[in-house]
């Protein structure tokens, strides 16, 4: 279709919304395939391929008498199992699948636009070359295989944060005092989520994790139930289903028009299917939908950027206590860390003072650490203390003063 050719049915279609009637084109996916479009020569259902035509001849019933012609003709030139599927009467249907091997004593239903056989699970998937592949399959599609909480996404979770939740991060970050280097480093793997653990936010890779998880197992169910979709049979315990109209729109789409047999079907099916599990992950990765996940990570961010100047937030004074920290350390000499649970540490010979928590008690306006005091002769020791006092114990062997909780 050229651009003339789309202008005049951007133009037919606009006369027709005015008039308040609705275009076909929803019916189907482009507007292209239409009534319109058809006598007008803009749309030749020639250069459709028989998988194109019956597609839309089962989704667009005004252009379906137009298809029509099309199918038939391909349908004069099939044989075997397509031809009795498009042709035969019921009592034809189960003459010819009671001639299959593998069928031989099943006992087969057809109602309508299903056939019904049935035959133990494990046999019609031997039969069909695919063991546990389709097991795990239709149980992914069902999301029977919940929780993907695997750490490992934290480490990408920068590409699947939006732009809006990227720019709070950092807006926190800056609020923080992280210099704009490690803040321009956000889109590397890692560095966003060990800047939320160094920095007492883990709570926001939780709520990731979990959202994450959930989206994935979605779009892995939709993936998986994509493959099922594409496949002729419905197998369960003792009965495999199969639906007429998806089987033979598998055959035109695989140009299966000579296939003789059910036997001879079933075997092509084992040779060319498209259900295998390993690709479900990949697939998934096409299919992810992030937007709750941002939603939720966005009010989140959004609490914790108003707690900072809320006296009833968990985050409250995180900003005033973590400026306050830093110009401590950076007066004693800290050696500033962020990595392996360590804000900064500072070296004697004796022993390694690690500085890895702060905060504040409630209605408390004196800032408290939390020490790991690691010892070269292999003890080790932590607990809290003033903020104040830091300096008092450079030097000394013991802290005194220590208490193993903040709250007292």
């Amino acid at each position: 279709m050229d651009k003339a050719q789309k202008e005049l049915l951007k133009t037919y279609y606009r006369k027709r919304a005015i008039a308040g009637q609705r275009s076909s084109r929803y019916s189907y996916k482009p507007y292209e395939y239409s009534v319109y479009a058809i006598k007008n020569k803009i749309m030749d259902l020639s250069k459709l391929s028989i998988a194109e035509q019956y597609k839309i001849y089962k989704t667009n019933k005004a252009v379906a008498p137009y298809i029509l012609p099309y199918i038939e003709a391909y349908n004069n030139k099939s044989s075997g199992f397509l031809k009795i599927l498009n042709d035969g009467t019921e009592e034809e249907l189960a003459l010819f699948l009671d001639k299959s091997e593998l069928l031989q004593d099943k006992e087969i239903d057809i109602n309508g636009n299903y056939i019904y056989i049935s035959i133990d699970e494990s046999d019609m998937l031997d039969a069909l070359d695919l063991g546990d592949d389709y097991r795990h399959t239709k149980s992914t599609a069902n999301n029977n295989y919940g929780g993907h909480y695997d750490s490992d996404e934290l480490n990408y979770m920068y590409s699947s944060l939006s732009t809006d939740n990227m720019r709070k991060i950092k807006e926190i970050a800056k609020m923080l005092g992280v210099s704009q280097e490690t803040i321009n480093s956000f889109s590397e793997d890692a560095v966003l989520t060990d800047f939320l653990v160094e920095y007492k936010l883990n709570d926001i890779n939780e709520a990731y994790l979990s959202e994450y998880g959930d989206a994935k197992d979605n779009a892995e169910s939709m993936a998986a139930q994509k493959q099922l979709n594409s496949f002729p049979f419905d197998i369960d315990t003792n009965e495999t289903t199969l639906d007429i109209d998806n089987t033979i729109a598998y055959m035109y789409e695989h140009d299966l028009n000579n296939v003789e047999s059910f036997d001879d079907f079933l075997n092509y099916l084992g040779s060319n299917n498209d259900i295998n599990y390993e690709q479900i992950n990949e697939e998934a990765y096409q299919l992810l939908d992030t937007t709750d996940l941002n939603r939720y990570i966005g009010d989140k961010l959004d609490d914790i950027i108003e707690g900072f100047d809320d006296p009833d937030s968990d985050y409250y004074g995180m900003v005033q206590g973590y400026k306050e920290l830093d110009d401590l350390l950076t007066k004693l000499k800290f050696t500033p860390v962020h990595e392996d649970g360590i804000i900064a540490t500072y070296s004697q010979p004796d022993k390694t003072i690690n500085v890895i928590d702060y905060g504040y008690d409630e209605g408390d306006d004196n800032l408290k650490i939390k020490v790991k005091l690691d010892y070269t002769d292999g003890n080790e020791r932590q607990g809290w203390i003033l903020a104040k006092n830091l300096s008092k114990y450079i030097g000394q062997r013991q802290i005194s003063n220590m208490r193993e909780n903040r709250y007292n």
